[in-house]
């Protein structure tokens, strides 16, 4: 198909000029920035100027640290990508995706890749993307793609690049791995392409124009989005929708035995990929992984679309901080000049006049300056150094100052000395730097939720029943494979970092135990802590804990035995001194009667005697009461009076 081939290899010239216009002048500055940041901080003018000068361009890189510590606080502060129901009846298969796409992070190495692309991309050059691939075993990968090998549509403004038309890559490949990925090709066609580069395309390319290149050939990839009006069947119950692989008739055929059917019309992007290698069209792929959207995530940093410069509209982080840069290496490389001139101080000498004259080449870093016998003594004149500039010290601290300030940090994310700062404001100042780099974390999130449904889909797509049932332990839930499923019934979200679900599910399990602790307790077993717990020896860990919890078992019981002995104890004495208080109540209430019956007995009696009588009777008790009562003590003798007392 010549005609076919010509016509792609055309539109792809075409695309690549619109792109390689658009992005030149940002490419340029991306390539700067990239020096700056590993080291390359001055230009070609300043390096002939210092060269012809013999002075050294000095480099106090700066830049790294700031770099650095944006980057640190991500790789510190990285949290897991999970998913969550939209319902309650998601769950099950909510779960099962999050196992997987744990599990894939974990093998990809997909948290240092997405570390590594906020690094290069919106904190150095302000663009990188994250590519979504499988390998030789169907497993699903992650690979960083540089801002130096891609060139999106200039025209987009989304993020998520649902309005981007075309990307374009380039790789740098040996034969043998472009007979690998091309594996419906022939062999011969692939070793008659030419070795050399000769297109002068992707010009900051690694390997690009270097010797080792030759042995590489110009891998390209055309991926192309459009939105193409297709045939959709619709079930007229259910509602669930599925595109026509047929014809037309085909499809008129099918709907007359169908009557639950019915064809509508809907507009859906496709993906195309076009493959040329040396300049050559090879092949044309449909939508190489099934799923309906570019297999790419854009990282992006300062990035303003409505901008008509292209130098400006995408920036990093480095971009604010490369002038500087170069202006503190030269306030630097002048102080470092200035002093070396005042140790180059020397003697000058007439000849002949010291004994030996290696004495003078000895008395400092100087050097020594001979005149001839008969030289006028103003013939030579020493240049005295001047002296340092005590504002240069204060410039070049201002210079140091707006290294941090630029970027919108300060010194308490590098860490501070000062004893007198509570700590409670050092935390406040953190949290106001970091507030002013608010929007890169917040793309950074978007780009990994992005991430999150690019890998649901390829899961959906690349991985069978069975590979599912092996990475979970578990059947494959009913809903797993809904073509929607990431729209209306799980949602991606961030949660603690962990290796697999089961980790995570002990972290948040020690959570939940902490927060529900109370005076009783948490709810919580500590056995289920300890099955979820993701530790070595686990097994001995258990024995050991059901000994302990079987001896405090067994304590337990035996003091419930004793409290019950001692309950029956104090039961029975309580019994028994209601029974004896029941006894003296009788007896109480014997006597009571007794005394009542022995009054009324005398009272009877005293009524038959006579006056008399009962006044022989008290004279008789009171006589008894007063033989009853002790005899009173004897008084005391009173002492005699004496004759003197008298006196």
């Amino acid at each position: 198909m010549p005609d076919k081939d010509n016509g792609l290899k055309k539109e792809w010239q075409e695309m690549y000029d619109l792109a390689a216009g658009s992005w030149g002048d940002w490419l340029e500055e991306a390539d700067a920035d990239f020096k700056a940041y590993l080291g390359d901080q001055w230009n070609a003018g300043e390096k002939n100027w210092l060269t012809q000068q013999k002075r050294a361009h000095y480099v106090f890189n700066r830049i790294r640290r700031t770099v650095k510590l944006l980057t640190g606080y991500q790789r510190k502060t990285r949290l897991s990508m999970k998913i969550m129901p939209v319902g309650k009846e998601d769950q099950e298969v909510a779960d099962a995706m999050s196992n997987i796409l744990m599990h894939t992070m974990t093998k990809a190495d997909g948290y240092n890749v997405m570390s590594d692309a906020y690094e290069s991309g919106p904190i150095i050059t302000g663009m990188n993307f994250v590519e979504v691939y499988t390998d030789n075993r169907g497993t699903l990968r992650l690979a960083r793609q540089a801002y130096n090998k891609m060139l999106p549509d200039p025209t987009m403004t989304k993020r998520d690049l649902s309005d981007c038309d075309f990307i374009l890559r380039r790789e740098m490949l040996s034969k043998g791995q472009i007979k690998m990925l091309l594996r419906g090709m022939k062999d011969r066609d692939i070793d008659n392409l030419p070795d050399a580069r000769t297109d002068n395309k992707f010009p900051y390319l690694p390997w690009g124009f270097r010797k080792y290149g030759e042995k590489l050939v110009n891998y390209d990839e055309y991926w192309k989005q459009e939105t193409k009006r297709v045939k959709m069947l619709l079930h007229l119950q259910t509602g669930e929708r599925m595109e026509w692989p047929g014809t037309d008739r085909e499809l008129r055929e099918y709907l007359a035995y169908n009557p639950m059917l019915d064809s509508i019309d809907q507009w859906v992007d496709k993906i195309t990929l076009h493959i040329l290698v040396g300049g050559e069209y090879m092949m044309t792929v449909e939508d190489p992984m099934r799923l309906g959207m570019y297999p790419f995530i854009g990282l992006f940093g300062f990035w303003h679309p409505e901008v008509d410069d292209d130098k400006l509209k995408l920036q990093g982080v480095v971009r604010s901080l490369r002038d500087p840069q170069s202006s503190y290496n030269r306030r630097i490389s002048q102080m470092i000049d200035i002093i070396e001139s005042q140790i180059a101080s020397g003697w000058e000498a007439n000849e002949n006049s010291v004994v030996d004259p290696e004495d003078l080449y000895q008395t400092g870093q100087g050097q020594v300056i001979w005149k001839k016998e008969n030289a006028p003594p103003d013939a030579l004149k020493k240049i005295p150094p001047p002296d340092i500039p005590q504002g240069l010290f204060a410039l070049n601290q201002m210079l140091d100052n707006l290294m941090v300030e630029i970027p919108g940090i300060n010194e308490e994310l590098f860490g501070t000395e000062e004893k007198q700062i509570p700590g409670v404001l050092s935390k406040l100042r953190q949290g106001a730097a970091l507030t002013t780099l608010q929007d890169l974390w917040d793309n950074y999130r978007q780009s990994k939720r992005l991430l999150g449904r690019v890998l649901i889909k390829a899961v959906q797509q690349q991985y069978e029943a069975d590979k599912v049932t092996r990475m979970t332990s578990k059947p494959v839930p009913p809903a797993f494979y809904e073509r929607d499923l990431s729209d209306y019934d799980i949602m991606v979200q961030e949660g603690l970092l962990t290796d697999n679900q089961r980790q995570m599910y002990y972290e948040e399990l020690k959570q939940m135990y902490q927060m529900t602790a109370g005076p009783q307790g948490s709810p919580i077993p500590v056995s289920s802590l300890l099955e979820a717990a993701p530790i070595q020896m686990k097994e001995e860990l258990k024995k050991a804990v059901d000994e302990g919890q079987r001896q405090q078992q067994q304590a337990q019981q035996k003091q419930q035995e004793q409290e019950e002995t001692l309950k029956q104890w104090q039961q029975a004495q309580i019994a028994n001194n209601i029974a004896k208080s029941k006894e003296r109540m009788t007896q109480a209430d014997e006597n009571r009667t007794s005394a009542a019956y022995d009054r009324a007995r005398t009272a009877a009696e005293i009524q038959k005697m006579g006056d008399d009588q009962i006044l022989d009777r008290v004279k008789l008790i009171i006589e008894a009461a007063k033989a009853l009562e002790p005899p009173k003590p004897a008084e005391p003798a009173k002492p005699k009076a004496t004759a003197g007392a008298k006196k």
